[in-house]
């Protein structure tokens, strides 16, 4: 994670890992981090409060965040209505892992198709007609290339 914010500082409005979440800044990190602290529970018991200095949000897709255990690298998820969980719905259960599937898929051949947990598929296009020249994940079959 240092090595692509000194590099990168985020990917703005191009979502990284599927289904859709950015990875955040610098700025947004301590951002996020202060929220996320403010706001989680205090009782959550998926959590211990001595486990909370190490745990760090590096992801985003609207109130959703992903957070990386920084003592193992692993992931978890947390939102404004729901607790803290280790079990989040990715391609991998560390930062990293996640990180080499999906640097791998994108250096193979297209569709990009991404298989989440529960056998969801997600494709990837770097064509969107809105967004052009950025990542975007769908659940709706893309156009083959032409």
């Amino acid at each position: 994670m240092e090595r692509s914010l000194l590099c990168h500082d985020g990917s703005g409005t191009t979502t990284i890992i599927p289904p859709g979440f950015t990875l955040l800044g610098t700025e947004d990190i301590l951002k996020k981090r202060a929220s996320w602290l403010r706001f989680a529970m205090t009782d959550d018991s998926n959590l211990r409060e001595t486990d909370k200095p190490f745990i760090v949000p590096i992801a985003a897709l609207s109130s959703n965040m992903l957070l990386v255990d920084t003592r193992t690298g692993k992931l978890g998820s947390w939102d404004i209505e729901s607790p803290y969980s280790s079990d989040a719905q990715l391609p991998g259960e560390t930062l990293s892992s996640v990180l080499d599937f999906i640097g791998n898929l994108l250096a193979s051949p297209r569709p990009w198709i991404a298989i989440l947990p529960g056998d969801e598929e997600w494709e990837a296009t770097d064509a969107h007609p809105d967004l052009p020249r950025t990542l975007c994940w769908t659940e709706d079959e893309l156009p083959a290339p032409q």
